[in-house]
C-alpha cells in the first residue's frame, strides 16, 4: 500500500473532490486543504451496536444544540452503508446561532476527478444558499442546503455558462439526501467488500468485549483510505465502526504510516471495560527511520469507543512504542 494514499485516507475520510491527471498538482493541493479542514472531525463515535436505519427526516432543530449539531461530516446514504469515501460530501462546522463554514466536495473512485468549493454564511429557517465561482474546472452556479432533523439536502446547480464546461469533471449538479457519517446503519461484511476494504492478515480477532459478547474485532484495509476498524458477530452483520484514525499534525507532518504491528485489548483505565490498543509500523519522514505510531481507543459503558487524543499524544510522544507491553506500563505510570 502506497504511503501517500494511506495519508490522504487516514483523514479523508474526510473529504473528496472531483479532477484529472491534467490538474495532478492542484489536486495535491486540494487534498491537503481538505485533510486540514476535516482533521476536526477525529474523535467522533456512532452509537453501538449499529442496527437501526436512518428515520425519515423532520424540519426541527433542538433548541439545546442549535444548529451546532450539523457540525461534522455528511454522505450519501449508501456511500455510508459501504463506507465508500467517494462521491459527494460535505462537512459542515456549525455554531448554535447558524454560523457555518465548510467545504462541498466531490471525488470519482480513485480520487481520479476531485474537486472543492469553500462555504461561510448563516443558516436561516434552516436554510443555507451561496453561490460559487470555480470549482477548481471552471464551473460557477449556487449551492442550497436544507437542514432536517435527520438529512441535509443539498441541491447544486451550474449557471447557464458552465453546463458546457468540462462536462463530467468538478463538481456535481443535483439533489442529494445526505445523512452524518455517525448514523447507525445497518451494513454487512459483504457491504464492506463491496466498498473495497479486506481483512488486514493477522490482524483480525475473536475476542469477550464486554456488553457485546463474543464478538471479532475485524482490522480492515482498503488501498484508497488506509485503515479502518470494525466488530463483526457470528452473523456478519457488522455491530460497530471505530472512530477515524487517530492523526493529529503533529503525525501527519512527520509520519507515513505503513501497517498495522500489533493490537491489543486490554483495560488501561481499570473500569472493567476492555480497551484497544493499536500500534501502526510507520516511517519517520524527517528523519527517515523507521518508528511506530500508538492508537488507544478507550470504551464507555454503553459500548462505544473513544478515540483518546491527549492519551495518545502522550504515548506518542514518550517514546514508548517499541511494543504493546512498553505502551501499557506507560499508561499505567500517568498520574
Amino acid at each position: 500500500m502506497k504511503k501517500n494514499l494511506i495519508l490522504i485516507a487516514a483523514v479523508l475520510i474526510s473529504v473528496l473532490i472531483t479532477g484529472c491527471a491534467g490538474k495532478k498538482a492542484a489536486v495535491q493541493n486540494e487534498i491537503k486543504q481538505v485533510q486540514t479542514q476535516s482533521a476536526g472531525n477525529k474523535d467522533k463515535t456512532p452509537a453501538a451496536p449499529e442496527t437501526k436505519k436512518t428515520d425519515e427526516a423532520s424540519n426541527t432543530v433542538a433548541s439545546e444544540a442549535g444548529y451546532s449539531k450539523y457540525s461534522g461530516r455528511w454522505v450519501t446514504e449508501n456511500n455510508l452503508k459501504h463506507d465508500i469515501p467517494f462521491g459527494t460530501v460535505i462537512s459542515i462546522k456549525a455554531d448554535k446561532s447558524g454560523e457555518l463554514s465548510g467545504v462541498v466536495s466531490d471525488s470519482s473512485s480513485g480520487f481520479g476527478h476531485i474537486s472543492n468549493i469553500d462555504i461561510k454564511g448563516k443558516i436561516n429557517n434552516n436554510k443555507f444558499s451561496t453561490n460559487f465561482s470555480n470549482d477548481g474546472w471552471d464551473h460557477s452556479g449556487t449551492i442550497e442546503l436544507e437542514f432536517n432533523d435527520k438529512q441535509v439536502v443539498l441541491k447544486l446547480s451550474y449557471d447557464k455558462k458552465s453546463e458546457s464546461v468540462n462536462s463530467g469533471w468538478g463538481i456535481s449538479p443535483g439533489t442529494f439526501n445526505l445523512v452524518n457519517i455517525n448514523t447507525p446503519i445497518k451494513r454487512t461484511i459483504n457491504d464492506l467488500r463491496e466498498g473495497g476494504w479486506k481483512d488486514v492478515e493477522g490482524q483480525c480477532f475473536d475476542v469477550d468485549l464486554n456488553k457485546y459478547g463474543k464478538i471479532r474485532f475485524i482490522s480492515e484495509t482498503n488501498w484508497n483510505t488506509g485503515f479502518s476498524f470494525y466488530l463483526q458477530d457470528s452473523k456478519c452483520n457488522i455491530a460497530y465502526k471505530f472512530p477515524d484514525l487517530y492523526l493529529n499534525d503533529y503525525q501527519t507532518k512527520n509520519y507515513a504510516i505503513e501497517s498495522i504491528s500489533a493490537v491489543s485489548f486490554t483495560d488501561i483505565n481499570n473500569d472493567s471495560l476492555k480497551d484497544v490498543i493499536i500500534l501502526y509500523k510507520a516511517t519517520d519522514v524527517t528523519k527517515k527511520v523507521p518508528s511506530a505510531i500508538c492508537n488507544v481507543f478507550t470504551q464507555k459503558s454503553d459500548g462505544t469507543f473513544v478515540n483518546n487524543s491527549s492519551l495518545n499524544d502522550k504515548i506518542n510522544a514518550s517514546g514508548s512504542t517499541k511494543d504493546i507491553a512498553s505502551i501499557v506500563k506507560f499508561i499505567k505510570g500517568i498520574k
